[in-house]
């Protein structure tokens, strides 16, 4: 993984685990209360405070997003969504990237609905510098009309300065 891409504290992020960890206090508090006071235990207040724990733990992974190290930005996603028979061709420009390869794909983009099967190109990139973040291809399925599912994807690869414009032309 690229070393110009690292974690950092989103403090209004921070605002939902801080809640969900006040809301298990509250909920331990009343179960202790309960137990001190009338010597009877509450399995629904021991169940709710721990469910509101897991949940402020579980939430703590969303408030460190990746970011450019140089610029403290968070990364932007960015898609280009193409024909599923693009995918060998996509994937090949991601590996070795070639501005004239990009030029060439560029206008197979697809800019309308894509029907059932569509090959997507997704980068994260620094809005500051535009050099830094990862790229990655997917051959998708639209699935039961509801979700698409990737049938396979070449392995996230990094984003460097020499191959930042022919990546960034992909996604539009």
């Amino acid at each position: 993984m690229d070393t110009r891409i690292g974690r950092f504290l989103q403090p209004v992020r921070l605002l939902v685990p801080l809640l969900l960890g006040g809301l298990a206090l509250a909920v331990g508090g009343w179960f202790l209360s309960e137990l001190l006071i009338w010597s009877t235990v509450s399995i629904g207040s021991i169940v709710l405070g721990l469910f509101f724990l897991l949940l402020a733990l579980a939430s703590f992974a969303f408030v460190f997003p990746r970011g450019c190290k140089t610029c403290r930005k968070l990364l932007e996603p960015r898609f280009g969504v193409y024909p599923p028979d693009a995918y060998d061709a996509l994937a090949n420009a991601v590996s070795h990237p070639d501005p004239q390869t990009s030029a060439q794909l560029a206008p197979h983009r697809l800019t309308g609905p894509s029907g059932g099967r569509r090959a997507l190109v997704r980068l994260e990139v620094c809005p500051g510098c535009r050099t830094v973040g990862t790229v990655q291809v997917e051959e998708q399925t639209y699935r039961q009309n509801q979700y698409w599912h990737a049938e396979r994807h070449t392995p996230e690869a990094p984003v460097t300065p020499e191959n930042a414009a022919a990546l960034y032309e992909l996604c539009g």
